[in-house]
């Protein structure tokens, strides 16, 4: 949840480098055990159709795919490295950058792109092809929603600047931030549920985007467990009130 390799050595009687060890280890055998099952993007058009629906019916966002942010993991940056891991928020980082689904799983993450990359500028996904929404006959674009920090694209459509918007492009940020909070939401529940990423994390850069892939693999497979509502009440999340407004979760 977030101990230390100090604290953990002093509760099993065990060295540091032993637990050090131990970590790496089992967070690799996650990856490559579970990861190939529980963190993978869709393989097919059926479960690309599943996802888009869920975002329909759970988010009023048709031909949706998921939703797309960058985050700064904080780390103690290694000896020598200089300002290769510096941020723009004054700390030293390296980004995770991942894709949520309807049902706050995550779809997609890549790790270890260093501090200097804002959160908006990593990576590329291969689409499915264009689908007609439904009860619609013209083929349109499946997309990511994402926030300022990303550039406009064709498949990846971002919120109206705030001033001067109609009545259309105010319900068409409602839906896009409706959508978008997804990853918010799951970034939320990971740091909740392990602590260690809460704060400034002192591993070396190749053991952090091991531990932070096996937290994301291990998130999905509680999500799909029997004890999901024990993983993740409800509270956790981001309500919506009656009037539309959004309330902060836990």
């Amino acid at each position: 949840m977030g101990e230390t390799f100090g604290s953990l050595s002093f509760q099993f009687r065990i060295s540091r480098a032993a637990i050090s060890y131990i970590v790496k280890e089992v967070c690799q055998a996650i990856e490559e055990r579970l990861g190939p099952k529980f963190l993978a993007l869709p393989s097919s058009q059926e479960e690309w159709q599943a996802i888009a629906l869920k975002f329909e019916e759970r988010w009023n966002f048709p031909n949706c795919l998921g939703a797309i942010e960058g985050k700064h993991i904080v780390m103690e940056p290694p000896a020598g490295s200089g300002s290769f891991y510096y941020n723009y928020k004054n700390t030293n980082s390296i980004v995770l950058m991942a894709i949520a689904g309807p049902d706050f799983e995550c779809l997609y993450a890549h790790i270890g792109t260093n501090g200097r990359v804002s959160d908006g500028e990593d990576g590329t996904i291969s689409l499915p092809p264009p689908k007609c929404f439904p009860h619609g006959v013209q083929k349109l674009l499946h997309i990511f929603v994402a926030d300022d920090a990303f550039a406009l694209k064709a498949n990846l459509l971002k919120p109206y600047p705030q001033k001067g918007l109609d009545a259309e492009k105010r319900v068409y940020n409602y839906r896009h931030s409706r959508a978008r909070r997804i990853v918010e939401n799951l970034f939320g529940i990971v740091a909740n549920s392990w602590h260690v990423f809460r704060g400034v994390i002192q591993l070396a850069p190749r053991t952090i985007e091991s531990l932070v892939i096996a937290a994301l693999i291990l998130h999905n497979f509680l999500r799909r467990s029997s004890s999901r509502n024990q993983y993740c009440p409800s509270g956790l999340l981001d309500p919506e009130l009656s009037n539309g407004e959004r309330a902060e979760g836990l």
